[in-house]
């Protein structure tokens, strides 16, 4: 009795072996490798959004300033001011960000002008809130 109780056993934690191994860590390593690509994206998202956030006020207190104080500011500028800020946008990524964005064969270039384009909506909006309320 006790050789085929041991023989039950080891059949079993045999199966319970395979079925960890098969079911069990594929499941696991999935989960991470998930939440390792979610925080990747994540902090994509983050470094994009501040790095353009950044860039976007410097190109307004330095070409668009300077060009609508003299007069200059027209649809050719405004295109300068573009390439300039996405210039500045792709400089100022980490090598991480640009790999992970590149990896999923994305076009940073277009991507980049998109979040420029959202952030400046989002200034211009910020503005009309203000003056709804008086303030210039």
């Amino acid at each position: 009795m006790d050789m085929v109780l041991q023989w039950v056993l080891g059949v079993l934690a045999t199966i319970i072996t395979a079925i960890i191994s098969g079911v069990l860590i594929p499941m696991v390593v999935k989960y991470l490798n998930a939440k390792t690509n979610n925080e990747n994206v994540q902090a994509v998202i983050t470094e994009l959004g501040e790095t353009v956030s950044t860039s976007v006020g410097y190109i307004n207190k330095t070409i668009v300033d300077q060009a609508k104080e003299g007069g200059t500011w027209n649809d050719e500028a405004k295109s300068l001011a573009l390439k300039e800020a996405v210039k500045n946008v792709i400089e100022g990524l980490s090598l991480t960000t640009k790999e992970i964005i590149g990896h999923d064969k994305l076009d940073l270039e277009n991507i980049v002008i998109r979040r420029i384009e959202a952030e400046l909506d989002a200034r211009n909006a910020t503005k009309e809130q203000w003056k709804l309320f008086g303030n210039n």
